[in-house]
């Protein structure tokens, strides 16, 4: 590109043809720069989609598919392009220039397979983001779960026995027993330990 704008005398006894090469072949170069760029935020949220639940995390997966996507909106025809002028259909590309396009098509060929398999990259990785998302509300779910089946057997003791009807021959009798308190307390202790001992041993703790 430097050469073309310096007005260099060897592109242009050359021949059009191949100072249109050379434009393109600079261009297709920058593209392979722009991938690796890529490929570098793609390595970085690797390592995080398996620890992080941010969404941050997420916009950044969000914000390099679109990169990809709008790429291959541009590359994919460029390789097109560059394939008819490989084949020397356009009058205007001389036969020993074209040898410089199958080159360039090559080079397009392999970013565009690049960018494939950059985007299958960084949908695995949306998925592994949106598991450990999942896990963690499910882990999360288990916990809430474990409290409040602690607390169910607990608050049917405490609802029982705060029933506090009096001058009835139907009423509790535990309530006039003076170690009634302490024996409920006792026995709300030996509820939640039973259940804590079945929650680990079925390792939901």
């Amino acid at each position: 590109m430097d050469a073309v704008g310096r007005g260099d005398e060897r592109l242009l006894h050359r021949g059009p043809d191949f100072t249109a090469y050379r434009v393109i072949d600079v261009i297709v170069d920058a593209y392979f720069d722009l991938l690796d760029e890529i490929e570098t935020d793609i390595e970085q949220i690797e390592e995080e989609v398996t620890t992080s639940t941010d969404i941050e995390t997420l916009e950044r997966i969000n914000d390099v598919r679109r990169d990809l996507l709008s790429f291959r909106k541009q590359v994919w025809p460029a390789r097109e392009a560059i394939g008819v002028l490989a084949r020397g259909d356009p009058k205007q590309i001389q036969p020993q220039t074209e040898k410089y396009f199958r080159d360039v098509y090559d080079h397009l060929v392999q970013i565009v397979d690049l960018t494939e398999t950059y985007r299958d990259l960084v949908s695995g990785a949306r998925d592994i983001y949106l598991n450990t998302v999942s896990q963690s509300t499910n882990e999360v779910m288990k916990m809430l779960t474990v409290v409040a089946t602690i607390f169910i057997p607990l608050t049917f003791v405490v609802g029982v026995y705060g029933m506090n009807f009096t001058d009835s021959p139907y009423n509790m009798p535990e309530l006039g027993w003076a170690f009634g308190y302490p024996a409920v307390m006792i026995g709300m202790v030996i509820v939640v330990g039973v259940l804590l001992a079945h929650f680990r041993q079925r390792g939901y703790l």
